[in-house]
């Protein structure tokens, strides 16, 4: 399974709203992370061949993170409450 496919399949159609669904939405998050960050330790190491399509993949969800400061970030979730 690649980065993209693990991606495709972790999607919710809609956030959730109360802390429980936080908190196992922020489980999936660190998982897929933890896979993202495997795959590319594993590219840097040269254990596996580097996929072209998977790292353009990669750049192009980290270039869509919005900037926030660490203040803004606690605002956006303790306003959303």
């Amino acid at each position: 399974m690649t980065v993209v496919d693990i991606l495709k399949t972790t999607m919710v159609d809609k956030l959730p709203n109360d802390l429980e669904g936080m908190e196992a939405s922020m489980k999936r998050l660190l998982a897929i992370i933890d896979d993202v960050y495997n795959y590319v330790d594993e590219v840097v190491e040269r254990r596996v061949a580097p996929d072209n399509n998977i790292g353009r993949c990669i750049a192009n969800f980290v270039a869509s993170i919005p900037k926030l400061s660490t203040q803004a970030f606690d605002k956006l979730v303790n306003d959303s409450q």
